[in-house]
């Protein structure tokens, strides 16, 4: 049988070609099905994967396509069956009548061990049809003018085939194997009920050395067709159809490895593309591009071709394109929030939202105040600044999640502010150690740049996804502990703060989107200058924190915090020159204001600090303990001591175990008895003391809060007349 070609394809838009047609071929194929009662050819023909569109001529087209509606309704391919079904639909007479059919029954049909090599014959033909169809569109394409992209979409477009035939095949009934058979053609063998193949590879990257693969599969099951995402960890299992096709997809017995196979075969012209899962900066095309939901924001502007795809409670974080000539309007947005509440509030909270652009966090923020004071409020305010449809009901993470799931959120959102609302004890021991250890853990792994790595199944590394933006949180009570409180910057909200006019005029311009377009005009001048701006920006950190250091002092992380918020302000004023947004003396002026809030903020980082010293916090519970009668001290011979009813004694009777002796206003600790007293009692309200004994002593050594040191036995001496060793220290550290 010998391919031809015999007919002229002439359109309006494309050069007349020739396409070669196998019409004797076509003829003896549908002869051989005609004869399916016999032997059930039409279903092999199936299995064999051939499609009406393997045929040219346009009567075997229509004949072939009757022939698949009879047999997939579970009725026999019979000749009279097919006229009739052609006589009900009108085309009997548009194939040629039933002297056509019966033409076609008389050709010389091919048996049913040839069958496979005559249908692969009929599909090359159809492949050399589809190749010639395409060259002469892109020809066309070129010749007027269209766009590369227009012509790598058709190339693209364009399904490759091999003149050899694949191991497998789809079929209206699924996806089979053609196993060879005996003498000539195939034996197919069933692998699953439903076609598949992979369109598309999307490699998620999250900013860390581990890259996911995810399959984007088109499937087709009882003619209705679906897109689905499969991971590339899961894909091998073949355990997703069932989960994402349906309950009546099937792989069937044993046949596994081969579906998987049979669908990466049949896989052609994937395309592969790379989709960012994270937000913040990273370097593309080796120009420095600032990642969002809508793309990525560049010197020159938002580029929308970068594939961005964040998880559901992130996807707000959307930037707009703003005007040239706009730019200055919608920076100053961020004045009208700033000028709208006390600045002590204002100037921290956005400053925040200024830091977490320009990096090297190592400190979080944190509104406090009583109920009713509108914190998640002022803390959406400042969200709103990455998107406008962030608001009091939608923040990106809330106390409600695990304190893994929010590392994971907050590694995310890099380079940008992520709240996670709202701080909330009541009162409930168990309910307040998690929510208190949930704090500790998130606001410890920011401030140490921190994660926590894991092991996978294989024994290797899992890399630490620690926080890499600003966390913002707020709550009645604060956090516990003094190291974790040193790594907030805590700012009290009183009520009044932010009356209603003002809040509502506020959360008009987030919704509208005013601060969401500030934050891209400052992040667009960031990425045309980086540079230069990354260097005066670590220049004015030191600087700021010397200066503040010398005449503040505080916890060393105070200085380093407030510097670093002023330094994200200089940078964000020197934006606003540029742009047009005001002044350089305008400049000058809000940066007075700016200075005198954050020097106000940093004065009061030590009246909102709950947590004491924990030298002082142990005296304070010992104090408690011996008042209570947890524990006592006894006279050096061991009798009643005077003013013994502050000591842990009730009338003549010692109560609790001896936590030392008393000589005078000398007191003479018995180091365990001591610590485990204070322990308890601090364990008993709630917080237990945050150290160790051996730490402990040597914290109120520090102070010099101990009166006597012996060598060799650390902070510790000798009791007179025992040698039993104790921590020495007065009676007034105790009771003042």
């Amino acid at each position: 049988m010998q391919t031809s070609t015999k007919r002229r394809i002439t359109t309006n838009s494309e050069p007349e070609i020739k396409l070669p047609l196998a019409a004797a071929i076509e003829e003896s194929v549908l002869g051989r099905l005609f004869l399916s009662a016999k032997d059930d050819a039409i279903g092999r023909a199936i299995e064999l994967g051939l499609k009406p569109d393997h045929f040219f001529v346009p009567s075997n087209k229509t004949i072939y396509g009757a022939m698949l509606d009879v047999h997939l309704n579970g009725v026999e391919v019979d000749p009279v069956i097919i006229i009739d079904k052609l006589r009900v639909h009108h085309k009997l007479e548009q194939v040629g009548g039933q002297a056509y059919i019966a033409q076609l029954i008389d050709a010389g049909a091919p048996s049913l061990t040839m069958l496979g090599s005559v249908i692969d014959q009929l599909k090359v033909v159809a492949f050399k049809r589809q190749t010639l169809k395409t060259a002469s569109r892109l020809t066309s394409m070129a010749g007027n003018g269209a766009s590369l992209s227009d012509l790598q979409e058709v190339i693209d477009s364009f399904e490759s085939a091999n003149v050899t035939p694949s191991a497998y095949a789809m079929t209206p009934t699924g996806l089979i194997h053609r196993k060879p058979g005996r003498g000539f053609g195939f034996d197919p063998e069933r692998l699953t009920n439903f076609n598949a193949k992979i369109v598309a590879e999307q490699i998620e990257d999250d900013g860390s050395l581990e890259e996911q693969r995810i399959f984007e599969i088109e499937a087709e099951l009882d003619g209705r067709k679906q897109s689905i995402r499969v991971p590339a960890s899961k894909f091998g299992a073949m355990a997703w159809p069932t989960a994402m096709i349906g309950a009546r997809a099937i792989v069937y017995p044993s046949q596994a490895d081969k579906a998987r196979a049979a669908i990466q075969s049949l896989s052609t012209n994937v395309r592969q593309m790379t989709v960012f899962t994270h937000t913040g900066w990273r370097q593309i095309d080796d120009v420095w591009s600032y990642l969002h939901s809508g793309g990525a924001i560049t010197p020159t502007g938002n580029r929308t071709d970068i594939s961005v795809r964040l998880s559901e409670s992130l996807r707000f974080f959307h930037l707009p394109d703003v005007a040239e000539d706009q730019r200055g309007v919608a920076l100053n947005a961020a004045l009208s929030l700033m000028n709208a509440f006390p600045r002590t509030v204002t100037v921290p909270m956005i400053g925040a939202a200024l830091a977490s652009i320009l990096g090297g966090i190592d400190y979080s923020a944190y509104v406090t105040g009583q109920s009713g004071t509108r914190k998640s409020e002022l803390t959406a305010l400042i969200q709103s600044f990455f998107g406008c449809g962030f608001s009091r009901l939608a923040l990106p993470a809330s106390y409600n999640d695990s304190a893994l799931a929010i590392l994971l959120k907050a590694f995310r959102t890099k380079d940008a502010v992520c709240v996670v609302d709202d701080f909330a004890p009541n009162g409930q021991k168990h309910h307040d150690d998690k929510l208190h250890t949930t704090a500790e853990t998130i606001f410890r792994a920011a401030g140490n740049a921190a994660g926590r790595s894991t092991a996978k199944v294989d024994h290797s590394e899992r890399g630490a996804k620690p926080p890499r933006g600003m966390l913002i949180s707020s709550g009645e009570d604060v956090p516990r502990g003094l190291s974790l409180q040193n790594r907030l910057l805590i700012v009290p909200l009183k009520v009044g703060d932010l009356p209603d006019e003002p809040l509502t005029e506020m959360q008009a311009m987030a919704r509208a989107g005013k601060f969401a377009e500030s934050m891209p005009v400052f992040i667009q001048h960031v990425a045309t200058y980086k540079k230069t701006i990354s260097r005066i920006f670590q220049s004015d950190c030191i600087r700021y924190r010397l200066l503040i250091a010398t005449t503040n002092k505080q916890h060393s992380r105070q200085p380093t915090t407030i510097a670093h918020l002023c330094a994200s302000w200089r940078a964000w004023l020197r934006c606003g020159v540029v742009v047009g947004a005001f002044t350089r003396a305008d400049a000058r002026l809000l940066w007075k204001k700016i200075w005198a809030a954050l020097n106000a903020s940093l004065n009061e980082q030590k009246e909102q600090h709950t947590t004491v010293h924990p030298a002082d916090y142990f005296l304070e519970l010992l104090r408690s303990a011996l008042l209570s009668g947890r524990c006592h001290l006894a006279a050096l011979d061991g009798s009643r001591p005077e003013n013994s009813s502050m000591l842990g004694w009730r009338h003549d009777l010692a109560m609790g175990d001896t936590a030392g002796w008393i000589d005078g206003e000398l007191v003479y600790l018995e180091p365990s008895t001591a610590y485990k007293a204070a322990n308890s009692q601090g364990a008993s309200v709630g917080e237990a003391l945050s150290v160790g004994p051996i730490s402990l002593w040597k914290r109120m050594d520090e102070k010099n809060m101990i009166l006597k040191k012996e060598d060799g036995r650390g902070q510790r001496c000798r009791l007179p007349g025992t040698g039993v060793p104790v921590v020495l220290i007065g009676k007034s550290a105790i009771f003042g």
